[in-house]
């Protein structure tokens, strides 16, 4: 059985669009063995909507302490030997399931498999940001499978990191430390909305999580150098801000520009912090 967990925290309405595009009544989705587990930090009284018009989903209370602690939650009420992660807000596309189905039957060799995620439209305005995935390399938690005991051996997601950033680009690295391959499922694709990004003090909890993750990995240290992040915010900036332009992209340029450079500043101070 394949338990696909999906974390939520009071967002009902892209939950419900999620839930539609997984459900049981879909022929492809029929054929499969699954179940689908919704893991709630809200507090919208959930489960009696869930329990009503969704009634093939089963309902888990998280525990309210973040994102990582809600996916680590689901994960351990999850019944099938594959654990499938994806968000609420995600727009998973016909033969997403099947598709990792496929590949779990086929290959005995495949203990992780990611998912491709691509941008739901063109983006609307500079200050946008969506995580895409086309080639692999990110296992973004959005859009990922991996055995339950693989999982568990993994000790799941970090519960320590002040935000929802890093703890799924923590969880790759531990496991390429433990030599466990990650395959790319390029047929298992999620949608995934632009979202514009957050404010400043939303970059700021994103720079301490940068923190933790290099005090964590000493020898991640070297990603996050001050000139490896000056370079990337520049990079970000000069080459995004003339695709802004050429686009005609104007609301939100310099906004964008301006938490690039800020985020860039943030994270050079940060990382360089004992």
């Amino acid at each position: 059985m394949i338990s696909v967990v999906i974390p939520t925290r009071n967002r009902r309405t892209d939950l419900i669009t999620c839930l539609k595009r997984i459900a049981p009544s879909d022929p492809l989705n029929a054929k499969i063995d699954y179940e689908v587990i919704v893991t709630d930090d809200g507090d919208d009284s959930l489960e009696s909507f869930l329990a009503a018009e969704f009634p093939w989903v089963r309902y888990n209370r998280g525990p309210r302490t973040g994102p990582a602690a809600n996916r680590n939650s689901g994960a351990k009420s999850a019944t099938g030997e594959w654990i499938v992660f994806t968000d609420d807000d995600c727009l998973p596309e016909t033969g997403w399931l099947q598709a990792y189905d496929k590949l779990i039957r086929t290959r005995n060799d495949i203990a992780v498999l990611e998912g491709k995620t691509i941008a739901v439209g063109p983006r609307p305005r500079a200050d946008m940001e969506c995580p895409a995935n086309l080639h692999g390399g990110f296992l973004w938690s959005c859009n990922m499978a991996i055995k339950k005991a693989i999982f568990f051996d993994m000790m799941g997601f970090d519960e320590n990191y002040p935000c929802p950033a890093m703890e799924d680009v923590d969880f790759h690295w531990r496991l390429k430390q433990s030599n466990t391959p990650v395959f790319f499922a390029e047929e298992a694709v999620v949608g995934h909305p632009w979202r514009v990004r957050k404010g400043f003090k939303h970059i700021w909890k994103i720079a301490e999580a940068t923190h933790y993750y290099v005090k964590k990995f000493p020898e991640k240290k070297r990603e996050f150098s001050s000139l490896a992040v000056f370079k990337i915010g520049l990079r970000r900036v000069c080459i995004e801000g003339m695709d802004n332009l050429v686009s005609g992209r104007w609301r939100g340029m310099f906004r964008e520009a301006a938490m690039v450079s800020f985020a860039s500043i943030i994270t050079i101070f940060k990382v360089s912090l004992r």
